[in-house]
């Protein structure tokens, strides 16, 4: 997976999650929990949705890399052939 496709995915995550939110609009360097206003279980739902969509499970370890945009691509693009698969639209 490259740069690109792993940010597409990620976008296209945080608008399943919150589809009245422009991801364009987002600092890549933005705590997510706070842009999007999720609470504990609002987060679970975005590690979730990412996990179903790169198809493995994301470990509670790796979580915290994923409150940002970027912390979200690197997470992906640190997963050799993890999300070579992943479901992008």
């Amino acid at each position: 997976m490259d740069t690109w496709l792993a940010r597409r995915l990620v976008v296209q995550t945080i608008s399943r999650l919150a589809p009245g939110v422009d991801p364009a609009s987002l600092d890549g360097g933005a705590d997510l929990r706070d842009e999007l206003g999720l609470d504990s279980i609002g987060f679970l739902q975005l590690v979730d949705l990412m996990s179903r969509r790169v198809g493995h499970l994301i470990q509670e370890c790796d979580q915290l890399e994923l409150t940002t945009i970027d912390g979200c691509v690197r997470s992906l693009l640190e997963q050799p052939g993890q999300a070579d698969h992943a479901a992008v639209a």
